[in-house]
């Protein structure tokens, strides 16, 4: 069915991500490392056309200037239209038991 890139709050461009700061100790290089390497495969998912919907899982303000940062990328390399149908219309279509543009 539809392919999910899913943007867990990390930002589009990599020096943004917050997922590659540690934000507790508790978060060490292994995780620092994949959480990089999941957003550069979200943003390949996008980019490549293969992704019908973004989201994120926004716990904190944090998490929320990531998902901004997302949304940045995607709107400035693909466009606003690109943006709507990801975040919004592929979105409500598959919660309808449709298939995404």
């Amino acid at each position: 069915m539809a392919a999910m890139a899913h943007w867990a709050g990390h930002a589009a461009n990599a020096r943004a991500f917050p997922a590659v700061r540690s934000t507790s100790r508790s978060v060490g290089r292994d995780e620092e490392l994949r959480r990089l390497a999941d957003s550069i495969e979200a943003r390949r998912l996008v980019t490549d056309g293969v992704a019908h919907a973004v989201a994120s899982d926004v716990h904190n303000l944090s998490d929320a200037r990531g998902a901004a940062a997302g949304m940045s990328w995607i709107r400035k390399k693909l466009g606003d239209s690109t943006l709507t149908r990801l975040l919004s219309e592929n979105p409500r279509r598959i919660l309808q038991g449709e298939l995404p543009d």
